[in-house]
């Protein structure tokens, strides 16, 4: 989810919350007001109707009189709890009322107190506000639908609910439009944090927004400004140390904790006789050299040496073959006549050789064999 649907979430679900809050407290003091009101209008109503009544008789013509031009209900009962009265029932049905002496205003207006009580109606079928006063021949009680009430209570849910409905779609515009613009900014900024964590140390926000975004983007220039200044100072000295390092005349190498090449000048390749040797241990490249260079003093087999050495496998199948017949010095004397007559053997390097030292070997191989 990007960052300005949370925004928007955020503000929608706070809006919600308020105005649920905001409708239970209006609906709890509206209705409480409602109720005061309704009480003082009643009190007022069965006042009027106390003071009307004077000397006269509790009848049902009397409380239709009493009630007649209002939209008021008055009851007229017995201090037994029988209805005598009522402006909204008919004076033939009267009989069939229940008794009213266990409603609890009428309990409380036989006490001598204000008896005050709201219920659905058994006689009318409505819910009704109660209001009833003592008096001396029982209890004059007047009461009112609730209905009204209730319709204004409604009424102002419906316009608080559209009300918070338009105070939802306006708010979320301007979220919108508000986090658009931070978001914006935002991605500007990102893109441009992750371009130079890519190694792109050109790239910059160049952001002309204000406040704080504007302030965190042209901080991020100024920082990747002065990391292409250290990255391209530390370039130039590497590449100097880097010069230094091929032009030095002694062999110089870098190694790790195994003794590993990991860098070495030129100077030190000639001496071990090899470029490429950087990965390879220090000890295997000088014995390998010490080798190489032995192989090199040595030099490459001539043809009188490859001429020898043809007469040395002769010598050897001879031995293998005819010592038996002729001994051990018949094929080495063939051998030697052979050397003669290739050129790889002359009498001058025949008079070289100390032949009392060959008599002796000679003699204790014949001994030995």
């Amino acid at each position: 989810m990007r960052l300005n649907q949370k925004i928007g979430l955020i503000l929608v679900a706070a809006l919600a919350v308020a105005f649920l809050i905001l409708s239970w407290l209006v609906d709890a003091r509206l209705r409480s007001g409602i109720d005061a009101a309704s009480r003082d209008q009643l009190r007022d109503a069965a006042q009027l109707v106390v003071h009307g009544i004077g000397r006269q008789a509790f009848s049902d013509s009397l409380a239709d009189r009493l009630a007649a031009g209002t939209a008021i209900r008055v009851t007229l009962i017995g201090r037994d709890g029988t209805v005598l009265g009522d402006s909204e029932v008919p004076a033939q049905r009267l009989p069939s009322v229940e008794n009213h002496a266990d409603r609890p205003e009428v309990r409380s207006a036989l006490a001598g107190r204000e008896g005050v009580a709201s219920r659905p109606s058994q006689t009318v079928s409505l819910k009704l506000l109660y209001l009833a006063l003592p008096h001396p021949l029982g209890v004059v009680r007047v009461s009112r639908s609730t209905g009204e009430q209730t319709s204004i209570v409604a009424r102002t849910r419906g316009i608080l609910a559209v009300g918070a409905l338009l105070t939802l779609l306006l708010v979320f515009g301007l979220s919108r439009l508000v986090t658009n613009m931070l978001a914006r900014a935002l991605g500007g900024i990102r893109e441009t944090a992750e371009a130079i964590t890519a190694g792109d140390l050109s790239r910059r926000s160049r952001s002309t927004e204000p406040g704080e975004l504007g302030a965190l983007s042209r901080s991020i220039d100024d920082m990747a400004d002065r990391i292409e200044t250290v990255v391209a100072d530390f370039r130039r000295a590497k590449a100097d140390l880097d010069a230094l390092f091929e032009s030095l005349e002694d062999g110089l190498a870098v190694l790790d904790d195994q003794q590993v090449v990991l860098r070495a000048n030129r100077a030190f390749k000639e001496i071990v006789g090899r470029g490429d040797i950087e990965g390879e241990r220090l000890t295997s490249l000088f014995r390998s050299a010490e080798v190489r260079r032995e192989s090199e003093k040595i030099g490459k087999m001539t043809p009188d040496e490859y001429k020898a050495a043809a007469v040395l496998v002769l010598l050897i199948v001879l031995w293998v073959t005819l010592s038996s017949r002729f001994g051990m010095g018949g094929p080495v004397l063939l051998c030697l006549v052979l050397l003669n007559v290739l050129g790889v053997l002359r009498w001058r390097d025949i008079n070289r050789i100390h032949w009392d030292v060959v008599a002796l070997y000679a003699a204790a191989s014949a001994m030995g064999y």
